[in-house]
């Protein structure tokens, strides 16, 4: 799943093809692997350092990543606009369309990298796309009507086949994205100071009742994406269940809770507001298309049956491992079962 993903991430943001899917060894690759697996990098490290920033200086394994990163990245990025202007190609990546703009939007160079930087990493993590194929291997019924719907499909889909036309596949798309959010948390800085509305009375420290909270400028603030996403007063007694089918009807008593997470599907996968992934139409048209082609053509199975505990890793990103395994809390991995579908 990685390889697909930089690979597809790598020609539409920088216009470089890393050649991951045939076998080439990629310095981004190693170094993506790192820095998204490493327990060092959580939301609690990146707040100490907004608050201590003589912290990135230290030889941290994040830190060490992120300077190897921002180096090859620069790299590729001065490659890509000085192969553009040598052939005067009509070039259609991220970058290059943000560097024609630079000027009009008030971006310097190292803007435009940090972007590209963001997104190539967005782009490259799969962890929703790996426990997608968990998830069908633990449920095979659902597996085997996810691949009932692609075949009778049969042609190779279009981008508004994908969104439209195939509602199943829909459906078990937004279950990964809900129950296996590729981030579990991000945190975010008050600019300014702002009273937050509680959608129910808590009581304080001193005990007093409130319906509300005093945010302080310049207070740090966790928004706990998996925690929203599997909240039972959002999503019913059964939220922390791969349950598709709760996609095709309102349960009793969560529509209206969910109405207050009014962008993608209710979720909070691709952050919510202003600063929502822009990369959320590619990532789920690029989702969809590995389901539609994998899920048709092979059969996932667990190696250690379906009742298999699997946990998550202890890295900044939430990659799965079976429980008790020797790689668990680091890279993590699962074992699957793959054979071709035969009719």
């Amino acid at each position: 799943m990685n390889h697909i993903s930089l690979d597809s991430a790598g020609i539409a943001i920088l216009s470089h093809d890393f050649g991951a899917l045939d076998g080439t060894d990629s310095e981004v690759e190693q170094v993506l692997n790192a820095f998204s697996s490493s327990a060092f990098v959580s939301s609690k490290s990146v707040m100490l350092a907004q608050r201590f920033p003589s912290i990135l200086k230290l030889p941290l394994p994040r830190t060490q990543f992120s300077h190897r990163l921002n180096h090859i990245m620069g790299e590729i990025c001065q490659e890509m606009l000085l192969r553009r202007r040598k052939e005067k190609e009509t070039c259609l990546s991220f970058v290059s369309k943000i560097a024609n703009a630079t000027i009009a939007a008030g971006l310097t160079p190292q803007e435009v990298l940090a972007q590209a930087r963001v997104l190539l990493l967005g782009g490259f993590e799969t962890t929703a796309g790996n426990w997608a194929f968990i998830e069908l291997a633990r449920n095979p019924d659902i597996q085997t009507k996810l691949r009932d719907e692609c075949l009778e499909f049969g042609s190779t889909p279009s981008y508004d086949d994908l969104m439209n036309k195939l509602p199943y596949l829909n459906i078990v798309v937004n279950e990964v994205l809900r129950l296996h959010a590729s981030v579990a948390e991000i945190p975010r800085v008050a600019i300014e100071e702002d009273v937050i509305p509680l959608s129910e009375p808590m009581l304080t420290a001193t005990g007093n009742s409130t319906d509300n909270v005093c945010i302080p400028k310049g207070t740090e603030v966790v928004v706990p994406f998996a925690a929203l996403n599997r909240s039972v007063s959002i999503w019913g007694p059964d939220a922390k269940v791969f349950k598709p089918s709760r996609w095709l009807k309102e349960e009793e008593g969560t529509r209206g809770s969910r109405e207050t997470l009014p962008d993608y599907r209710h979720l909070m996968t691709f952050g919510n507001g202003a600063r929502m992934c822009p990369g959320r139409l590619f990532a789920l048209a690029e989702f969809k298309v590995v389901l539609f082609v994998l899920v048709k053509n092979f059969v996932f199975e667990m190696v250690d049956g379906p009742g298999a505990k699997i946990v998550e890793s202890l890295g900044f990103l939430p990659r799965p491992s079976v429980a008790g395994g020797s790689e668990a809390g680091s890279h993590g991995s699962v074992p699957l079962r793959v054979r071709r579908y035969e009719v």
